[in-house]
């Protein structure tokens, strides 16, 4: 376990990437065994904050990966890699991994179900929320309002960890997608209260149309979570 830490500084002392060569071959070996361990998802965060633009963002590409990004979302440790995915942002504060987050993004929307049911990949769908767009957050709510998927937002509602996810929706989204939403619950779950967290949904709920005039909203009070419909990431 301390060996990792030795590792770690090595890295993060930014050599000329000829010197870690050999740190970053391991890992690539088995890149998912890596982010899914304790202390080699350590590392891996410290690669792509340091290294992750080279060779065309291989590495970063590989990770996102369909199969590997769902493998990673519901993994004890594997979950922090992908949120640090997230976050990253290159030197001058240029988001060199625009693309790349936009394929996180886009995959973990389309399985948002599957994701919101496991405890670690609900956290990656609420992360993803925190840093989607406007149109980001039209193809979740399409994903969860299907016609042809409706029980979807109910197994949500009902679900110990997909409630959050549902929670944390209301909040980031503007106030169009919130009428949207809302309209959806309260049509085709009307026993929500009676529902183990249905509770905390419905107060949501009566906060946002008390804030907006029992649902008469003001699109000029667009939510301010969208940070201006831009993404924004932290500097590494």
């Amino acid at each position: 376990p301390n060996a990792n830490h030795v590792i770690q500084k090595i890295i993060t002392l930014e050599l000329d990437i000829k010197y870690i060569q050999f740190i970053i071959k391991c890992i690539k070996t088995n890149l998912c065994f890596y982010s899914s361990h304790i202390f080699g998802c350590r590392i891996v965060q410290n690669i792509i904050n340091y290294y992750g633009d080279h060779d065309n963002k291989r590495m970063l590409k590989e990770m996102v990966s369909k199969d590997n990004l769902l493998h990673l979302c519901q993994s004890q440790y594997g979950n922090y890699v992908i949120q640090h995915i997230l976050k990253l942002s290159f030197k001058n504060g240029q988001d060199k991994c625009e693309n790349i987050k936009q394929q996180v993004v886009n995959n973990v929307f389309r399985n948002v179900l599957y994701l919101s049911k496991n405890k670690y990949g609900s956290n990656v769908v609420e992360n993803c929320l925190e840093f989607a767009d406007d149109k980001d957050r039209d193809l979740f709510l399409d994903q969860i309002l299907n016609k042809k998927s409706k029980q979807i937002l109910c197994e949500m509602v009902k679900h110990k960890y997909a409630n959050y996810v549902i929670q944390k929706l209301l909040n980031y989204c503007n106030v169009k997608q919130q009428q949207r939403l809302i309209h959806h619950i309260e049509r085709n779950i009307p026993n929500l209260r009676t529902m183990n967290y249905g509770k905390h949904i419905m107060d949501k709920i009566k906060k946002i149309k008390q804030q907006h005039g029992s649902g008469n909203y003001n699109d000029d009070n667009n939510n301010h979570h969208s940070r201006n419909n831009k993404r924004y990431y932290n500097n590494y």
